[in-house]
């Protein structure tokens, strides 16, 4: 993304943050230079290797001429790693820029599409932490080269793209030789070096089986029954209900020709709606009055109706 010169300070700044060495950094700085050769447009292949050729001619230490050589590689999944200390720093400099550079323009692989070798990027990653004991710490290095796209004025995402370790982690799921939930359960335990995760992965695999293994699982197994039931809500308290008063106390009533179903199951009285108008208001009069006034209830002269 951007000019070679803008790759190029990005990968110096991604190998100082590696712990590079000036070795390691003046590789960084020489990688790209051989991509205004003439050579390497005609022979792209070659590109690495006349850098490594150029900087052999402008007398460089041999240690910064492999690391520029050796910058691409693995470029295969079971291709040979950088023999160099600091080739492996620009190695993995180089595909951490191009994984976090794609990701952060929305450029991901999907399906069998990977037309810019992430897939091959992220695997290289993994091997250079697994087999060659780099430290990578990504939820780290990718913030870092994030931020280098940022102040380069690059027209990239607000927000690091931290999926980038998600990416590389999912490829053990593959490569490693131990079940997938072990890997699973590997990339759970919170590490932040993408090689201790592969190694605690290994050793997950090989620990069924083994006293040390069946004594944890107990003790585990034990502390979660005891956590699931110091969390479980209290059970309520029985109290009695509440006594009802007043014209609350009064049996729900409802005319026996009615054919409301919300009015089932409750109590019936014969008479008609006349009775039962008469009788609600009788009982409101009471309640109102209290049972030491003499009056008659609900202020009428008039006796109530017999039941029909």
């Amino acid at each position: 993304m951007g000019s070679f010169a803008d790759k190029t300070a990005r990968l110096v700044r991604l190998v100082e943050a590696l712990g590079g060495d000036a070795d390691a950094r003046e590789a960084a700085r020489l990688a790209k230079a051989d991509q205004a050769a003439e050579l390497v447009r005609e022979f792209p292949d070659l590109e690495g290797h006349i850098g490594a050729q150029y900087a052999r001619l402008a007398r460089k230490p041999e240690a910064v001429c492999q690391a520029i050589e050796e910058q691409y590689l693995p470029d295969a999944a079971g291709g040979p790693l950088p023999a160099s200390p600091a080739g492996q720093l620009v190695a993995a400099a180089e595909k951490l820029d191009n994984l976090v550079a794609s990701f952060s323009i929305g450029q991901r692989p999907t399906g069998s599409r990977d037309p810019y070798g992430l897939r091959r990027a992220a695997i290289g990653l993994r091997r250079l932490a697994r087999e060659g004991g780099l430290a990578l710490d990504l939820r780290a290095l990718v913030p870092t080269a994030h931020a280098l796209l940022v102040e380069q004025g690059a027209d990239v995402s607000a927000e690091p793209p931290l999926d980038v370790v998600d990416f590389v982690e999912e490829r053990f799921e593959q490569l490693l030789d131990v079940p997938v939930e072990v890997v699973r359960a590997a990339r759970a335990a919170g590490l932040h070096d993408l090689g201790a995760v592969a190694r605690l992965a290994e050793a997950l695999a090989g620990a069924p089986g083994t006293e040390e293994f069946a004594a944890a699982a107990a003790v585990h197994e034990r502390a979660g029954r005891i956590a699931a039931k110091a969390e479980a809500p209290p059970r309520p308290v029985d109290r009695p209900a509440p006594r009802a008063s007043g014209a609350d106390a009064l049996p729900a009533v409802h005319n026996g020709g009615s054919r409301d179903r919300r009015c089932r199951g409750r109590q019936r009285l014969p008479g008609g709606p006349r009775r039962v108008r008469h009788l609600v208001r009788l009982c409101r009069a009471v309640l109102r009055r209290g049972p030491g006034d003499g009056s008659r209830a609900g202020g009428s002269s008039e006796p109530a109706p017999a039941a029909s």
